[in-house]
């Protein structure tokens, strides 16, 4: 804005978006004796403990068919589920997670990401013996910053906000692939550069 009279020129920032804002960082208890954690792993919460983890993809087995039954229904183990990750099959027909709850395809289902809670009808009946798989995601919460013993420490520094590299990130000791990275990103407010 300039001020003919004062001879003055005023600059105002219009931005609500502070893009010099640090990293969020908090302290989390993790489970003891689950192993050592590198810097840079993404890590869950256990939804029995509220205790951090590993973050895992997970795939389970939630019924068997049996030629007439199109309804199954289960409790995922790895709770809370990460958003747009579950994926229910019976060998041929398949229904995935819509982000919003909901299961969608070869039928309708419904999936409650904090308890696992999965709901799922086929449009036709599973196969006799063809196995129901769910394959997910648990969701994360943050990124380690420091290397973990958790057979001798079960509290560390986690990233719960902000920018991380993208090539330091780490699942189960390995390198994050693009869909781990998008995972971290849809389901907290860490990003990746």
């Amino acid at each position: 804005m300039y001020d003919a009279v004062k001879n003055q020129t005023t600059f105002k920032e219009n931005s609500i978006v502070d893009h010099n804002h640090p990293p969020v960082i908090v302290t989390l208890e993790f489970e003891a004796n689950s192993g050592t954690l590198k810097k840079g792993a993404i890590v869950s919460k256990n939804a029995l403990t509220n205790l951090a983890v590993a973050f895992e993809n997970a795939n389970e087995t939630i019924g068997t068919g049996d030629g007439t039954a199109t309804d199954f229904n289960a409790k995922l183990t790895n709770a809370p589920v990460a958003f747009e990750t579950v994926k229910v099959t019976d060998g041929t027909q398949t229904l995935t997670d819509n982000g919003h709850g909901v299961l969608e395809g070869d039928g309708s289902g419904t999936i409650n990401y904090q308890t696992g809670a999965v709901s799922v009808k086929f449009t036709n009946p599973p196969a006799n013996g063809a196995a129901i798989s769910v394959s997910y995601a648990n969701r994360p919460v943050g990124v380690l910053t420091v290397e973990l013993d958790t057979s001798k420490q079960t509290s560390a520094p986690v990233i719960k906000h902000g920018t991380v590299i993208k090539d330091m990130l780490l699942v189960q000791d390995n390198p994050a692939n693009d869909t781990d990275i998008e995972i971290l990103e849809k389901n907290t407010q860490i990003y990746a550069i």
